[in-house]
């Protein structure tokens, strides 16, 4: 029985993916040193394993639920539209809270603060200032939109580092997550014979940090191969949105890239 949704992903992409005639096979775990899959070809003959993983942070998608259930939030006593740079913000709190910093500032005339701001003179600006990025919202101007209206530019992850987007935010994610020393096991050349393939399939989505989701889906795989040095013989790097799935699979041929439609059976029991 599949357990999660990232081998749910996997056993769907792979069976799109991998030669006519493979079978992708769930393995029973016994403990926790078994791999998730293994794989045989038309023959019946053993050919690969493979470990799935989830690189996804939990925090951002959080962030990104609340954000969709709660919609705009609304301050009845500012003067000012605010726009937030926000790290992973939370609606309730800015509600609640945040709503009251920006008050604060807006009551001393200031309508535009930063990391500096929480060494502003006044002790009440510095103090609101303080709060507000305590709660990973690192700057915001007053002045946009709707009075009371307050939106916000997202920075998303488990830092605020510059959201840029290239094939090197997907690849330090997969070799970040090979590098565990539970893949590692389930993933040694010396539990398996060397005719078989270890395949290590990591699940990304668009909140995984540093904008890993964002390259996947917009810039292309290394030209050159992925240096796997011997822990694993393929690794996938795979995120779903709406309507496909987009795939990554590198060796020691290179890389290769697919988008594939999403159809029924990904959401099928």
């Amino acid at each position: 029985m599949i357990i999660n949704q990232s081998e749910k992903l996997a056993l769907w992409t792979l069976s799109k993916l991998l030669p006519e005639g493979s079978q992708v096979v769930h393995v029973e775990k016994q403990s926790d040193r078994e791999h998730d899959f293994d794989i045989f070809d038309k023959e019946n003959k053993k050919v690969a394993i493979v470990e799935v993983t989830a690189a996804i942070h939990q925090e951002s998608k959080r962030s990104l639920m609340r954000e969709s259930k709660h919609g705009a939030i609304r301050c009845a006593t500012l003067q000012n539209g605010w726009l937030l740079m926000a790290h992973n913000p939370d609606p309730r709190w800015i509600q609640e809270c945040g709503c009251k910093h920006l008050v604060v500032l807006e009551s001393h005339g200031v309508i535009k603060f930063d990391h500096q701001t929480q060494y502003f003179q006044n002790n009440a600006v510095a103090q609101a200032a303080t709060e507000l990025y305590k709660m990973g919202i690192e700057n915001g101007g007053g002045g946009f939109g709707i009075p009371g209206a307050i939106s916000f530019l997202t920075s998303r992850g488990e830092n605020s580092g510059d959201w840029v987007l290239s094939h090197e935010r997907v690849t330090d994610v997969l070799f970040k997550a090979l590098e565990q020393p539970d893949n590692l096991n389930k993933l040694s050349a010396e539990k398996h014979s060397p005719a078989v393939n270890r395949h290590f399939f990591v699940e990304i989505d668009r909140a995984t940090h540093p904008a890993a989701g964002d390259s996947l889906a917009e810039v292309n795989p290394p030209s050159e191969t992925p240096d796997l040095n011997c822990r694993a013989t393929h690794i996938w790097a795979v995120m779903r949105t709406n309507d496909e799935v987009i795939a990554w699979c590198g060796d020691l041929a290179g890389w290769k890239s697919w988008k594939l439609s999403v159809d029924n059976s990904l959401d099928g029991n």
